[in-house]
Formats: C-alpha cells, structure tokens, sequence
C-alpha cells in the first residue's frame, strides 16, 4: 500500500486538476456541488457554499 502512495497522489492532483478546469468552465453546475464533495475536497479547491443562500 505505501509503494502506491506516489501514484495515488498523483492521481488525486490529477482529479483536483479536472475540477478546477470544470469549475472554470461551468461554475454554475460547480456552484451546486453537494455539500459532502465541497468537505471531502475543500481543502484543495475553494467552493462556494450554496446551503448559504
């Protein structure tokens, strides 16, 4: 398992680059990302609450 941390790491920065790109592309269906994917992933990327509105 620890032999497969660098790939695994690697494949999460590659996900939170495809976010990021869907993010700037749609920002309105981002936007409503439920609120679990926005903790799970807050810490890399920055969302926008939408349970605030």
């Amino acid at each position: 398992m620890v032999s497969k941390l660098p790939q695994m790491k690697s494949i999460c920065n590659l996900h939170i680059d495809k976010l990021e790109f869907f993010r700037l592309v749609h920002p309105e269906t981002a936007y409503s990302f439920p609120p679990l994917y926005r903790e799970v992933f807050g810490s890399e990327i920055n969302f926008p609450d939408s349970t605030n509105s």
